[in-house]
């Protein structure tokens, strides 16, 4: 689920000052019943009349904060009530490194986040095995014409995004490489654990590992390997020699990194 991103997103949308070229205008935002864009009156003469700038540059958006807030934590607190968890630590979703993070950190402060990476060649490996599975492509390779561009134009521009990030909120982050929570999940399980703040050991790790073993549809639809571990150094067998000499120029210096070689 990715409903805190939601309504993140939606804060970042409504506490904008007007965009009558690109989003809601004063004369014809009821026309349009299924889309709500960036408040039409926060722009001109209204913002220059004493305390109302303030009232919307401040005020206003610290209401919307606070109701997206409540929005969050109510629903996640019904589903961890559905679960019988009276008291939950946390909510947990998967994010991509875009505007979102930024804003997520800024209304929970105390957030815990976890980057996992991955060998950045066998991900490209991944998405081109997927797609193929599929019939169509998606994960942005729709946008270009070869393998090669997709890595030069697409991979590497989110994945310097992604470096920028960690490098950015390193000091209060937790990096996990899925190589090693593969290989060695029961000491990779408990540091994750630690830095959460949650009590867990190798027992824990254990239940844990138990109840992801589980085979379900959706995983087996995903899965484009065998199992884990033919999943990590893929790309030496799956990759052409040519897209493999593109992956090293463009990603060389993002794996290193990462602490691959």
């Amino acid at each position: 689920l990715r409903i805190a991103q939601y309504w993140v997103h939606t804060l970042g949308v409504l506490a904008e000052p007007a965009n009558h070229l690109q989003s809601s205008t004063p004369n014809q935002f009821r026309q349009d019943r299924y889309l709500v864009g960036h408040n039409p009156f926060y722009h001109g003469h209204l913002v220059d009349i004493p305390g109302t700038g303030w009232w919307l540059g401040r005020a206003y958006v610290e209401r919307l904060a606070l109701l997206v807030q409540q929005a969050v934590e109510g629903l996640y607190r019904q589903l961890a009530a559905s679960q019988g968890l009276a008291a939950p630590r946390y909510f947990c979703e998967k994010y991509q490194p875009d505007h979102i993070p930024w804003l997520t950190h800024e209304l929970y402060p105390e957030a815990r986040e976890i980057f996992l990476v991955r060998d950045f060649r066998d991900m490209v490996c991944s998405v081109l095995a997927f797609n193929e599975k599929r019939g169509y492509q998606a994960f942005w390779r729709e946008l270009v014409d070869t393998d090669e561009e997709y890595v030069t134009r697409i991979v590497r521009v989110r994945l310097m995004e992604l470096y920028r990030q960690w490098q950015a909120r390193a000091d209060r982050t937790c990096l996990v490489r899925y190589e090693d929570l593969v290989q060695r999940p029961l000491e990779v399980l408990p540091e994750i654990l630690a830095y959460l703040g949650l009590d867990g050991g190798s027992e824990v790790a254990e239940k844990m590992l138990a109840a992801a073993a589980v085979e379900t549809p959706e995983l087996r639809d995903h899965r484009t390997a065998p199992d884990a571990a033919a999943s990590i150094g893929r790309w030496r067998r799956d990759l052409t020699p040519e897209l493999q000499a593109v992956c090293q120029q463009e990603l060389g210096d993002l794996l290193e990194a990462f602490g691959y070689r």
